[in-house]
């Protein structure tokens, strides 16, 4: 392949170098006959004398060409005088035996005979040449042929391809000959395509120089199709029905199975090439199947359609009761799911309070009851919906008390903010040390520590309630009998969270390693509510903190793993695993590798990432589990189209590269 190509860039060259030789002579006469034209003739001798000088031929390169030749064969030499700026550059070619080859003025060689003789060629007073042998071409018979796979068995009209092989495969005469013993039965072309025309057998024959071969080609008679099975079918429909047909040829094995359907009246009915039938308007058509010659019908009425009105809406469960800036969606179905006019609209009676998306997506604004009306076709139904202010937090009188044996005590509790529905529940966690009534008096039954647990909805607070003997102690001496009752209290827990839960009671600040903590337990943040100590759990990158006096419901454990997870958009990890936070958490980041400006938090009901508000995307105070997403710029979907279509672009651009290298080695050949 190289040297193919050194060829070619030779013979282009040569060419250019030719034709910028012509342009220079013709050139060259124009000016000296314009000029020659302009002298008197007095000066033309003085302008002759005064030309410049001759440039003579030095050498004359041959270029690659061949010593032998085959009888019947043909060469080009490319001859290039050197230097090329010779001012002669005419060349002039010979044979010494034009018997044995012959050679025209551009230099192309023609073998005549087998033998020897030179060729030379001349440019100025430079002779160049070489012998040149002529050899006979040896004749290579073909001593065999490969029919390759053929059937020996054919139905009439049916056709079939002869792929024969010669061996030796560079034998001199490749063509093949082949004939049929009897056209009449079938017949083969130049190409070795059989056609099978009627029963009976023939003699397909293949010939090449001396070699042959053949087989015994046997015609059979062509099963037609006799009848067509329609299977079960209706022969009355309604209006907009439709019905495929199964229609079966028989026999079974019919070498044509083609079949072809139509409808007498294709505004009553329609039948497309499968078989499938529409009923379009009333009346009747009649269906035709055919194979070959083989013909059903039947006559097909189409009656009008039932038409099916919406009789009722089912609604699937839903809240009665929610609170504002929360969602849920209702689940709407018309009945029967086949009617007419099904489609699900929604409406509020009051948006100000309740808002209904079309999908039937229901919002809370404010406070208050809305009507939320589903409709269907003629059919409405209503339902009921109050919206409720959350509770963000609960207000207590007291969260500390020390009791004796048989004292009471009211606690006030108060939901804030104030519009927060007022439904306060009271809870002992052990009422054999204190009791609490439905309206929060406190009765303290026996010596020990507990705790009241005051809730409003989701949102819940403990009050630690210690009964000591009989007497006054001071609040010193409390806590000692507290760290004694603990002792018996935590006796379950591990060496790990009794230290540290010991730690609370003399330190206000606490660190601790993430690897050693996994989880934050209900104990542990109980402790931490009850001392207002705050907790700093260290990982790898990162640390969390825990206040213990923004600690909202102590049930809700806190997982301390946070694994940042690097995607195509920004870095993205998950809080708390998903689950309820016991109360908001200050994450801060370390590091160079931490980048970003915005903050999302994924809403996994929209399906969505939802953009959050923050100064310092390093030193973050989360109160909401889930996955968050950090990121240097924000989401943007007309952003990712474009980057698909610069990814689409530059695949495009590597095809488009690789197909022209590909093609770059035929351009000199």
């Amino acid at each position: 392949m190289k040297k193919k190509r050194t060829i070619g860039l030779k013979y282009l060259l040569t060419a250019i170098l030719l034709a910028c030789q012509c342009a220079n002579v013709m050139g060259g006469i124009y000016l000296n006959a314009c000029y020659a034209s302009e002298i008197p003739e007095e000066n033309v001798e003085d302008e002759e004398d005064e030309g410049s000088a001759n440039i003579d031929v030095t050498d004359i390169d041959l270029g690659d060409y061949q010593k032998v030749m085959k009888v019947g064969g043909n060469q080009l030499l490319f001859v290039t005088p050197i230097p090329i700026n010779a001012t002669n550059q005419t060349i002039n070619y010979s044979s010494s035996n034009e018997s044995i080859a012959t050679i025209n003025g551009l230099g192309r060689i023609t073998a005549v005979s087998e033998g020897y003789t030179t060729i030379s060629v001349v440019c100025g007073s430079v002779i160049r040449s070489f012998q040149l042998s002529v050899e006979k071409e040896k004749v290579i018979t073909a001593s065999e042929i490969d029919m390759g796979d053929y059937k020996a068995e054919m139905t009439e009209g049916d056709k079939q391809n002869i792929y024969a092989s010669i061996f030796p495969s560079n034998a001199s005469n490749l063509t093949i000959i082949y004939s049929s013993s009897n056209t009449k039965v079938a017949t083969i072309n130049s190409m070795g395509r059989i056609t099978a025309l009627k029963t009976g057998t023939t003699i397909i024959s293949a010939k090449c120089s001396g070699a042959s071969t053949s087989f015994e080609l046997i015609v059979k008679e062509k099963i037609k199709a006799k009848e067509i099975d329609l299977g079960d079918f209706q022969e009355k429909m309604k209006v907009k029905d439709k019905q495929m047909l199964g229609a079966t040829v028989i026999p079974t094995n019919a070498v044509d199975q083609t079949i072809t359907y139509s409808s007498s009246n294709d505004y009553v009915a329609t039948v497309n090439s499968l078989g499938r039938i529409t009923a379009l308007s009333v009346g009747t058509a009649i269906i035709t199947v055919k194979c070959g010659v083989a013909e059903k019908s039947f006559v097909l009425t189409i009656k009008e359609e039932d038409i099916k009105y919406v009789t009722d809406i089912e609604l699937g469960n839903y809240e009665k009761e929610i609170y504002i800036d929360k969602t849920q969606t209702l689940s709407a179905t018309a009945l029967p799911a086949t009617a007419e006019n099904g489609a699900i609209k929604y409406s509020s009676s009051d948006p100000s309070i309740a808002t209904v998306l079309s999908n039937g997506e229901i919002k809370g604004i404010s406070k208050g009851k809305v009507i939320i009306s589903i409709k269907a076709g003629d059919v409405t139904k209503e339902i009921e919906i109050t919206v409720k202010a959350s509770t963000k937090k609960i207000e207590l009188n007291s969260t500390y008390l020390v009791l004796k044996k048989g004292d009471t005590i009211k606690l006030n509790a108060k939901a804030m903010p104030m519009d927060a529905e007022q439904e306060i529940t009271y809870r002992a966690v052990d009422a054999s040390i204190a009791d609490v009534t439905p309206e929060g008096k406190i009765i303290a039954e026996d010596v020990g520590n507990t705790f009241i647990i005051v809730s409003n909805g989701d949102i819940s607070k403990a009050v630690t309630v210690i009964v000591n003997k009989v007497g006054t102690v001071s609040r010193e001496a409390d806590i000692v009998e507290i760290i004694n009752d603990d002792e018996v209290a935590y006796a379950d827990l591990s060496d790990k969270d009794k230290e540290l839960i010991l730690g609370m009671k003399y330190h206000d600040e606490l660190l601790v390693e993430a690897r050693e903590y996994k989880l934050v337990s209900k104990e542990i943040l109980k402790k931490l509510l009850e001392t207002s100590s705050k907790l700093t759990i260290k990982g790898e990158n990162y640390s969390m903190t825990v206040n213990g006096s923004e600690i909202i419901n102590f049930e809700n454990k806190l997982e301390t793993n946070i694994e940042l997870i690097k995607k195509a958009n920004g870095l993205s990890f998950v809080l708390n695993n998903g689950n309820n936070l016991p109360c908001s958490v200050a994450v801060s980041f370390e590091g160079e590798a931490i980048e970003g400006r915005f903050v999302y938090l994924y809403n996994e009901k929209k399906e969505k990432y939802q953009l959050l508000e923050t100064n310092n995307i390093k030193n973050m105070v989360l109160d909401e589990a889930g996955e968050y997403l950090l990121t240097i710029e924000k989401i943007s979907k007309f952003k990712l189209s474009i980057v698909l279509l610069m990814i689409a672009g530059g695949v495009a651009a590597i095809i488009g590269i690789i197909f022209i290298l590909m093609k770059k080695k035929y351009w000199f050949y």
